[in-house]
């Protein structure tokens, strides 16, 4: 059962039950530590066609999240109005995916590329350096704080974001999937984490 069917659970009860009232604390604890909810995320829905060329007016900026293992290759492009444009997914064990991310990024021609340097992201992340320049390839390390406000500055900024109901249906089901299960964590330096359920994966957040 996801976080929105609870609720729906929730709102059918007698509010004056006890079932309710226990019910509802629960739900409200869980809520607290849910970073996006099912229903919030979708609010943020829009219709607009995919766009594979942006505009004259439109800055780009990409963000890819290298396969690690078994899970996938995520380039997500977004334009300085928080609008993703398209979202790009390849399968980990496709050796030539890097020729397919150069072509892409040629066709939107980004300000700023923030690559991912988990894993394989390493030297894939140096080929596209070589290619674009260091200065455009962003080489993006984890560490406690670069995590911390990383999704400090998404919890500001996500209702700006927008997404399209047109893009392909299988992406949009992992998209908001993977969106709404992450859960928030506090280090005991109170530094804001933000993970995935075991067996999850966190590749389109």
């Amino acid at each position: 059962i996801n976080l929105l069917q609870y609720q729906r659970f929730c709102d059918n009860l007698d509010k004056t039950s006890t079932s309710w009232k226990t019910e509802f604390l629960l739900l409200d604890e869980v809520t607290k530590w849910t970073f996006i909810t099912l229903e919030a995320l979708q609010s943020l829905k829009e219709e607009y066609f995919p766009s594979y060329i942006p505009s004259k007016d439109e800055i780009t900026y990409v963000w890819i999240d290298w396969a690690k293992s078994s899970d996938s290759t995520v380039i997500t492009i977004i334009n300085q109005n928080f609008k993703i444009l398209n979202i790009f997914e390849m399968q980990w064990h496709l050796i030539d995916q890097e020729d397919f991310i150069v072509w892409t990024l040629m066709q939107y021609k980004p300000k700023l590329i923030f690559s991912d340097e988990t894993w394989l992201g390493a030297w894939s992340t140096a080929y596209l350096q070589r290619i674009f320049g260091k200065r455009k390839v962003v080489w993006i390390t984890f560490t406690t704080n670069s995590k911390h406000d990383m999704y400090s500055n998404l919890i500001n900024y996500i209702q700006n974001v927008r997404y399209s109901s047109l893009f392909d249906q299988d992406i949009i089901s992992k998209f908001e999937t993977q969106f709404s299960k992450l859960v928030k964590t506090y280090t005991s330096t109170w530094k804001l984490k933000v993970n995935h359920p075991e067996w999850w994966h966190d590749d389109y957040p």
